[in-house]
């Protein structure tokens, strides 16, 4: 391992961490307006749970880090060379965010990942994508790595002790991204094979304000978006009825991709749909074959 002296690690350190908490209340500003905006337009509800991405547990992860690793601990221990394997990490870490926040949005096309690229769900119904979980793959492979080629360095105990307790941690860490990636609505095979879905006050389609509807009138009616993505052509499972309001839903065929969407039910009635190869339109001028055909062929669609 380099040498480098314990102040200037310690200067170094300070100042990516005082960049990092800045960009953090940055993006907690930025999250917490734009979801006031969605609570205010009606696109979102006060029950439903907010996510904390995995990329911002690595982000929060490697300021943990840079404070117990590089400053506390070894002042602590004594240690000099717990200050260098801590900054070590830290410094993949805080390399790494970036990326990792790159790959929750689904901007590396198909270099991240095998499926076929689309437009990237909302962020608040993601729980992890597959190419964020790649990148963090990546990251743990160095951190583990960086972590036992450490263990011969100078440091004695303590750096022992921290790779013990670390190094489990980390790929815990990754078993639970990977768990998210693969089951979550967001990002991956299943959940690229699956729907995903938000309800809204029925006052959307109205054009009117929030307080022009009530929920508990007997014509309160709620609007809920589907999204078959792109992937195998599974089957959606929804089956179709010309009815007196239009194009209504007349049965949910079980273990299908409707029946994974939350809010889908019989009797709802299909309004508009949008799909790779058009823009949004009225469902009020298609038939039910047409219906079928869209969501067959020209995936992904809403």
């Amino acid at each position: 391992m380099v040498e480098i002296s314990v102040s200037d690690i310690w200067a170094t350190s300070g100042v990516l961490l005082g960049l990092q908490v800045a960009a953090t209340s940055y993006r907690i500003s930025a999250e917490t307006t734009r979801r006031t905006e969605r609570l205010l337009d009606g696109g979102l509800t006060t029950d439903e749970p907010v996510w904390l991405s995995p990329c911002e547990i690595l982000n929060l992860g490697g300021m943990v880090v840079c404070v117990l690793l590089v400053f506390v601990l070894p002042m602590t221990l004594h240690s000099d060379g717990l200050v260098q394997v801590g900054f070590s990490v830290y410094a993949l870490l805080y390399a790494a965010y970036p990326f990792a926040l790159l790959g929750h949005h689904s901007m590396f096309g198909s270099f991240l990942s095998t499926e076929e690229p689309s437009s990237p769900p909302p962020s608040e119904r993601v729980v992890c994508t597959v190419q964020e979980r790649n990148v963090i793959l990546a990251t743990t492979v160095a951190v583990c790595a960086q972590l036992l080629g450490s263990l011969g360095d100078p440091g004695g105990g303590a750096v022992t002790f921290v790779v013990v307790v670390l190094c489990p941690i980390v790929l815990c860490f990754y078993a639970l991204v990977h768990h998210a990636a693969v089951n979550g609505e967001g990002g991956g095979r299943r959940g690229r094979r699956g729907t995903g879905s938000i309800r809204k006050s029925y006052r959307q389609l109205l054009g009117g304000g929030s307080g022009e509807v009530d929920a508990d009138d007997e014509d309160f009616r709620y609007e809920v978006r589907i999204e078959f993505a792109s992937g195998e052509r599974e089957d959606i499972g929804l089956e179709l009825r010309e009815g007196r309001d239009g194009i209504e839903v007349s049965d949910v065929r079980p273990d299908s991709l409707a029946a994974r969407a939350p809010h889908v039910c019989p009797g709802m009635v299909l309004v508009r749909i949008v799909s790779k190869g058009s823009k949004e339109r009225s469902a009020l001028d298609l038939s039910v074959s047409d219906v079928l055909k869209i969501v067959n062929e020209e995936r992904p669609v809403s």
